[in-house]
C-alpha cells in the first residue's frame, strides 16, 4: 500500500486538508478568516467550506485503503478532484464575492492570504494520483493479457 506512488500523493492530500483547516486564506485588515471561523469565531458560511474540507480528507483516506479495488479507487480520485476544484472556487470566488463584501457593505479591503492556494496542490497531486492508478490499472490488464 504505502510502497505505491499514488498512496504518497493521496497523502499529501491529507496533509493538505488538515492544513487548510488551521492556515488563514483571506486577510482583513480587522480579522483573518480561516476554515475554523473568522478570528476563531464560526461564521455559518465557512461551513460549507469546513464541511468539504473534512468531506475530501474522508474520500482521500477511504481512497488510500481500496489500494486493491483500483476501479473503485479511480473513480473516487475523479471525484475528489471535483471537490477539490469546487472547493477551490469557494474559497476563491464565492466566498469573497458572497459573504465578506456584503458582511463589511464592501468598504473593506481584503486579499487571499497564502491558504487560499493551497486546493491548487491538492489540485495537482490528485491528478498525478489518477494517473498513476490509471498506470496501475493498465500494467495490470497488460499483465492478464499475458497469462
Amino acid at each position: 500500500m504505502i510502497q505505491r506512488i499514488q498512496t504518497l500523493y493521496l497523502l499529501l492530500i491529507c496533509v493538505i486538508s488538515i492544513i487548510m483547516l488551521f492556515v488563514p486564506f483571506l486577510s482583513l485588515p480587522e480579522a483573518e478568516v480561516t476554515l475554523l471561523g473568522i478570528n476563531g469565531k464560526l461564521s455559518g458560511w465557512l461551513g460549507l467550506g469546513l464541511g468539504l474540507d473534512i468531506v475530501i480528507l474522508i474520500i482521500t483516506v477511504i481512497t488510500i485503503f481500496l489500494y486493491n479495488n483500483r476501479p473503485r479507487q479511480l473513480s473516487l480520485t475523479k471525484l475528489n478532484f471535483i471537490l477539490i476544484l469546487f472547493f477551490a472556487v469557494y474559497i476563491l470566488y464565492i466566498y469573497p464575492d458572497l459573504i465578506i463584501k456584503p458582511l463589511f457593505s464592501g468598504e473593506t479591503s481584503f486579499g487571499f492570504a497564502w491558504g487560499a492556494y493551497v486546493p491548487i496542490a491538492s489540485m495537482v497531486f490528485i491528478y498525478l494520483a489518477t494517473k498513476a492508478i490509471a498506470r496501475d490499472e493498465r500494467l495490470i490488464k497488460s499483465a492478464d493479457r499475458l497469462r
